[in-house]
């Protein structure tokens, strides 16, 4: 029944018989969107950084400047997103992430307004303030981002494991646009200018877009019954006490995952984007189209199967237990030390030979690296937040994303050290 939205459901013994349909999978595909609204715009705007290298910085390609721009861009809007999950975590939490949404969305909003403005000026004649400028944007853009995926992450918390995995699908969902917008605009326009207004506009309606749907979420019956019922469940839980959320013991219950996450994604992170893309076919003109081989065979595999692995995982829910951090160990082993011998800079090779003649094979393992990315990323977000009590469910999805920032921080650091290795070994 739709109306005036309203907090109060009575619950009764017989209450969770009674759990309210998910009409049209409306509140799914809401978090979808979310999911897409938190990693979207994030990806738009580093698919962006053609145009700040080519149009706004000046100097050759061995300049530090555009050799690392998109590493320093990615580390320090990473970090900001750590620092500001963390803190939004231990500072004034107490289990509501609810009010932390629309203030993340309406500076977002205004954050990529102002990229947008600033792409109209010419700076380069200034690369240096340009760059601080830049990525002094970025971090206000990567803390806020942090702050809206956690919140998010803490509400659905509360939910079934399927909308658990809704928000996930939705990020790898802003995966996937993000490569194919880049590609489809790499082929229909050669004006990088073009396309990064392009994509930091799409990146502000995304969110308006967002912003809009989260004031549907109380005119649901089903978002109102999990919300409703977890606030009993912490009425009952502190017994009129001020609610002291046992960081240490959720911690202790979940250290597992954390690690898993944070190894997963620092396996993932290290070759992906920035060690894959360097990999060179063997066989000339592999795909008989115009797209190039990096983008056919790597950016889009990747992409697609990350999202059908995260699809699969919300129907095949095994192995759904211990054996998940141990095929995370299994697979961050075998990926970093298989793509060691791939035909990535061949020139600068010393003694590491390149063993995978057959760009097939490559493209195999690209695939087999997306599925299994994006399969065990969703198992694992969706067991954490079922490892605790209901009412610390929220604590434990938000030390998880801290875990996974942390994870992609530590990913592209460990890029370089990859390529050090892989170069003079």
């Amino acid at each position: 029944m739709l109306g005036k939205p309203v907090d109060t459901i009575v619950i009764t013994s017989d209450t969770f018989d009674r759990v309210p349909s998910d009409r049209c999978f409306g509140v799914f595909l809401a978090f979808v969107i979310h999911g897409l609204g938190c990693f979207l715009p994030w990806n738009l705007l580093f698919h962006s950084y053609e145009y700040f290298v080519c149009c706004k910085i000046l100097g050759d390609d061995s300049d530090i400047y555009r050799q690392y721009f998109l590493s320093f861009c990615a580390l320090a809007a990473l970090l900001a997103a750590l620092v500001s999950t963390g803190i939004g975590l231990f500072i004034g939490f107490h289990g509501d992430t609810k009010r932390r949404v629309i203030p993340s969305i309406v500076v977002l909003i205004i954050m990529f307004i102002l990229q947008v403005l600033f792409a109209v000026f010419d700076a380069r004649d200034s690369s240096g303030i340009f760059l601080c400028i830049t990525i002094l944007n970025i971090v206000v853009i990567g803390a806020f981002i942090g702050l809206y995926l956690s919140s998010v992450s803490g509400i659905v918390a509360y939910f079934p494991d399927r909308y658990v995995n809704a928000v996930v699908i939705g990020t790898s969902l802003g995966i996937l646009i993000a490569i194919c917008s880049r590609i489809a605009f790499k082929y229909y326009s050669n004006d990088p200018r073009v396309t990064a207004i392009y994509f930091l506009v799409t990146a502000v309606v995304t969110l308006l877009f967002c912003f809009d749907i989260y004031f549907a979420f109380p005119y649901s019956r089903l978002f109102r019954f999990y919300h409703t019922s977890i606030k009993i469940d912490i009425l009952h839980t502190i017994k009129g006490r001020l609610l002291n959320i046992p960081y240490g013991n959720v911690l202790k219950q979940i250290w597992l995952q954390c690690f898993s996450i944070w190894l997963h994604y620092l396996s993932t992170v290290t070759l992906f984007p920035s060690i894959l893309i360097q990999v060179q076919s063997i066989t000339p003109n592999f795909f008989h189209t115009s797209l190039q081989f990096v983008d056919a065979v790597v950016l889009i595999n990747f992409a697609l199967f990350n999202l059908v692995g995260n699809f699969l995982a919300g129907c095949i829910k095994k192995p759904y237990s211990r054996w998940i951090s141990f095929l995370v160990l299994i697979r961050a082993i075998i990926v970093l030390i298989i793509f060691l011998f791939v035909n990535f800079e061949p020139n600068s090779r010393h003694n590491l030979p390149v063993l995978i003649h057959n760009d097939y094979v490559f493209m195999s393992l690209i695939i087999v690296f997306g599925f299994t990315h994006g399969y065990l990323n969703s198992m694992l977000q969706m067991l954490t937040a079922k490892s605790v009590e209901p009412y610390l469910s929220a604590t434990a999805a938000v030390i998880l994303q801290l875990f996974i920032f942390a994870g992609c921080f530590f990913g592209i650091i460990g890029s370089f050290v990859y390529q050090f290795i892989s170069t003079t070994l």
